[in-house]
């Protein structure tokens, strides 16, 4: 009777831990949009010139998304206990991820070429999601690591679930803020 009482603590212990970890990956990307938000509305308040938007910054959206797609089939396959599986397209998700940031590195080379109107809110956010971008990337490292490593399965995916949530919310603020530049 004693050890399920154990066992019954242990485990809602975990829960408990499980939601706080979501709650924080949460409250981060709350952040992150009111930052975000926070440029766009100066973009909107502020005469907006002509602007020359890198082409490399749309092509980067093919390639976030194709990172995504991948990041999103590994999470299905963690859920059914396809660990190899799991590895590969998370792993091709993380080197495609690698090509979104350099891509977006050349993009900043190009802004700094503009005029300064342009870069006023276009650089600062380019730059901003850029360190988001490398934290991603690490946080994606970490994940593979643990999958390599039969830490992260069907029975033991927060971590990784609250790691892909933040990926694919950066491509969706990269996506959604080119689109409302344009």
């Amino acid at each position: 009777m004693r050890e399920r009482q154990i066992i019954a603590a242990r485990l809602e212990e975990k829960s408990k831990r499980q939601n706080a970890h979501r709650q924080i990956v949460e409250l981060f990307i709350l952040s992150s949009i009111l930052i975000f938000g926070t440029l766009a509305f100066i973009w909107l308040v502020q005469k907006t010139p002509k602007l020359n938007i890198p082409k490399l910054y749309y092509w980067n959206i093919l390639v976030v998304t194709g990172s995504s797609m991948s990041i999103f089939l590994g999470q299905a396959a963690i859920k059914k206990n396809e660990i190899r599986k799991a590895f590969l397209l998370t792993g091709f998700g993380l080197w495609v991820g690698i090509v979104f940031g350099l891509i977006q590195l050349l993009g900043l080379e190009k802004l700094l070429t503009v005029n300064d109107a342009f870069r006023n809110i276009l650089f600062p956010f380019s730059i901003l999601h850029f360190v988001h971008v490398v934290a991603g990337l690490i946080l994606i490292t970490i994940v593979l690591t643990r999958i390599k490593r039969f830490q992260i399965h069907s029975k033991a995916l927060g971590f990784a679930s609250n790691v892909f949530r933040f990926w694919h919310f950066l491509g969706i603020v990269w996506v959604v803020f080119l689109l409302f530049i344009h």
